[in-house]
């Protein structure tokens, strides 16, 4: 398994544990990701770093609205970003997915638990359709707090299991 898989997992892994324990995901994980993804890629050629740099960025742009509107911890929007820019392209982007359908998951299972499950499905409808429009995304109404970090983590289980179950890959 190459070396930016590995350190993804495990960080994601740790982060998910600290996110259930304290609901927060410290920089001192977040940052140490960013810096030892861009370097494995700077080691890859100046491309490579470049991609890196780039996904980051777009990952942290997008969750930055997402944290704005009261989506995603800040947290959780520098893990994406850190790990999405370690695995870089393509693994980035199927992080980023196999998180995305993990997080509605886990905010389905968070709703279940909380007795709010109808709450949680309306207000990722609203988010899902006023994105669709183009527009901000809706503060959330559900009241239902989610661990992001384990979204995280499992799109990071995913990702090498796509590598070794090709059924399991989002992008081809």
């Amino acid at each position: 398994m190459p070396l930016a898989l590995i350190v993804v997992l495990l960080v994601s892994l740790a982060a998910a544990a600290t996110d259930v324990a304290t609901r927060r995901i410290p920089n001192a994980l977040t940052v140490p990701l960013a810096v030892v993804g861009l370097g494995v890629n700077a080691a890859q050629g100046w491309h490579a770093l470049a991609a890196s740099a780039g996904i980051m960025a777009a990952v942290l742009a997008v969750g930055i609205v997402a944290h704005a509107s009261g989506w995603m911890g800040g947290g959780d929007v520098k893990l994406l970003a850190a790990g999405a820019g370690t695995l870089n392209y393509p693994d980035g982007f199927s992080f980023v997915l196999y998180t995305c359908l993990a997080g509605g998951v886990v905010a389905l299972i968070a709703g279940v638990f909380a007795g709010r499950l109808t709450r949680v499905v309306h207000s990722a409808l609203a988010m899902t359709s006023s994105l669709a429009a183009g527009a901000a995304p809706p503060h959330p109404v559900s009241g239902v707090k989610v661990p992001y970090g384990i979204a995280i983590a499992a799109g990071a289980v995913l990702v090498p299991l796509s590598h070794l179950a090709p059924a399991l890959r989002l992008l081809r």
